[in-house]
């Protein structure tokens, strides 16, 4: 008799548990139910952004901040093998590309990257056609939010081994060559490169490659790898005795320099600056270089070395 009161009892409680829930509409962003088009609704992961109902794009993941975000914060992420696009959405790749805007007429016989006005997206730093150490005009081409050419700029002055990086700090990249010494072209959000002239520097060979590097208290420094007949060596720019470390080629051959030498965090230290690595054709190995301070004068020196980071050689 107890075991069916209870039973009774228990029975009694789920019918007065049920409730008439409110019918879904369908096909509409904010009812909770992430469907067809959609990437979430009203709710999104941790460190993501959902649109709402009344934001363009609704119930589609973003990569832009809301427009009362305060100064300092984070952008919203977008999923793993995500990207961001141009218009602030989260887009999962489909791994295939699609042309954008009209083709570019530019003569390119090398491409870099970089966001030159500080507008968020990519420009290209195209140059013409050269050999290992000839000189060439280089075009920056700058986009609009569609990924349409909006601006091309034509660099009136000559150069070597381009690099791309934010010499000052500023959040736009900025234009560094080898031209008889080192000419940096500053970004603007004008899209107007400003040349800054740094002093020159003689040098006993022929300037291959523009290296920058991260080093503590000289938060960007240039070395310019350098050929000598047979060997190859490194300089830094504007010192009156250039440190070296020159580079014998196996069995007295000439070294050919393959790529643009790629840099790195090679020591695990609050002390060590950035290392690079050197490749060269026909040799089986890569070199790795690592700064280094002579305890007695505190001149710096580039040693070949080893360190703790892996180094994948293709």
């Amino acid at each position: 008799m107890r075991t069916l009161l209870g039973a009774s009892g228990t029975l009694l409680l789920v019918l007065c548990a049920c409730k008439d829930l409110p019918q879904l509409q369908a096909g509409v962003c904010g009812n909770g139910v992430i469907e067809q088009g959609e990437d979430c609704d009203s709710v999104a992961s941790p460190g993501m952004r959902c649109l709402g109902a009344g934001e363009a794009s609704p119930c589609r993941l973003t990569c832009r901040l809301p427009a009362d975000a305060g100064p300092g914060a984070a952008s919203p992420r977008c999923p793993e093998r995500w990207g961001c696009g141009l218009d602030g959405l989260c887009r999962q790749s489909a791994g295939d590309f699609v042309p954008t805007g009209s083709p570019i007429v530019a003569g390119a016989w090398s491409v870099a990257a970089g966001d030159f006005d500080g507008d968020g997206r990519r420009d290209l730093l195209t140059c013409g056609a050269t050999g290992l150490i000839d000189k060439a005009r280089g075009r920056v081409h700058f986009f609009d939010s569609g990924g349409t050419l909006a601006a091309t700029r034509v660099l009136s002055v000559p150069m070597i081994s381009p690099v791309v990086v934010d010499v000052d700090g500023d959040g736009k990249d900025d234009l560094v060559s080898g031209v008889d010494g080192l000419l940096t072209w500053r970004g603007t959000a004008d899209r107007e490169l400003l040349p800054v002239a740094a002093p020159t520097f003689q040098i006993d060979g022929k300037a291959l490659r523009l290296v920058p590097v991260s080093i503590p208290l000289n938060p960007t420094e240039f070395l310019v790898v350098l050929e000598r007949g047979a060997e190859v060596a490194l300089a830094e720019p504007g010192r009156d005795e250039l440190p070296l470390a020159e580079v014998a080629g196996e069995e007295g051959r000439p070294l050919v320099l393959v790529g643009q030498p790629a840099t790195g965090r090679f020591v695990e230290s609050s002390n060590a600056g950035e290392g690079f690595v050197l490749a060269f054709s026909g040799e089986h190995r890569v070199r790795v270089f690592q700064p280094c301070a002579l305890s007695s004068s505190g001149e710096r020196v580039w040693m070949p070395g080893l360190g703790q980071v892996d180094v994948a050689v293709g």
